[in-house]
Order: structure tokens, then sequence, then C-alpha cells
């Protein structure tokens, strides 16, 4: 991808989010902030200087703008295995699974931290399923 164009995309984002607020209310760095990237990151993303190659920033900004998926001309991570689940219950695993990732942006959290486990534990709970810590994520047994 051309780092010009992603840098035409992102700064329109940004445009878009500040909107007609001036100062430090809608900075570039209270984007950085909102998206929880880091604000030379993005300042270079802006320019045109290069595109953000890490998956963990490329999620970060998908949070808020799943379109960037296309906008880089990448494939988008693979949904949650559910395609055999039915239909009723798939709907109620996205749901929560969109409300985890909602909480963490709120947080400016990703699924590495510790408090994102306690997090996504809640919420699953209280879209009624439950969590058995037996087997810990990263372990295969």
């Amino acid at each position: 991808m051309n780092p010009m164009l992603f840098s035409e995309w992102i700064s329109k984002k940004y445009t878009e989010w500040r909107g007609d607020a001036i100062g430090n209310d809608r900075s570039v760095t209270q984007f950085a902030l909102m998206l929880g990237v880091a604000q030379p990151a993005l300042t270079a993303w802006m320019n045109g200087e290069y595109i953000p190659k890490s998956q963990k920033n490329i999620n970060k900004i998908a949070a808020t703008y799943p379109e960037i998926y296309d906008v880089l001309g990448i494939a988008k991570p693979s949904e949650i295995g559910v395609a055999h689940v039915p239909r009723g219950l798939r709907q109620l695993i996205r749901d929560a699974q969109a409300e985890v990732e909602r909480r963490l942006r709120e947080r400016n959290l990703t699924g590495s931290e510790p408090e994102a486990l306690e997090i996504a534990t809640q919420v699953f709970h209280e879209f009624g399923f439950t969590w058995s810590d037996t087997i810990q994520p990263g372990n295969d047994g």
C-alpha cells in the first residue's frame, strides 16, 4: 500500500473526529489516545512517512475503524470460530465479544493485560456465559 493513500485516509478520520473543535480537546495527541496508539506513530502515518505494520496497532485502530483492513489491503483477523453454533447463540457470542472490545478500548487495554481477562470474564458472565479457569489462555494443557 502507498503510505500517502493511508495518510489521506487516517488524516480524514482525524478531521472527521475533530470536527469543529479547536485546541487540546481534539488534538492529534487526543486522537492517538482514543485510538490507543502512540502519538508519534500517528503523526508519521498522517505525514505519509510509513503505514502501520504492527498487528497490535492495526487491531487498535480497527476497534474504531474496522475498514482499516480494506484500506491497508490486508485480510481481517479470523472471526471467533462460531460457524457451527446455532444462530441465536452465535449472535450472543458476537455481541459479548463486541462489548469486551468496547470496554477494553474504553480503558485503553489490549487483550494481553491481566485486567483484560477480568473484563472479558465479567462481560461474558453478563451475557450468560461462565468461565472455568481450569485451562488458562495460552496454556495448551
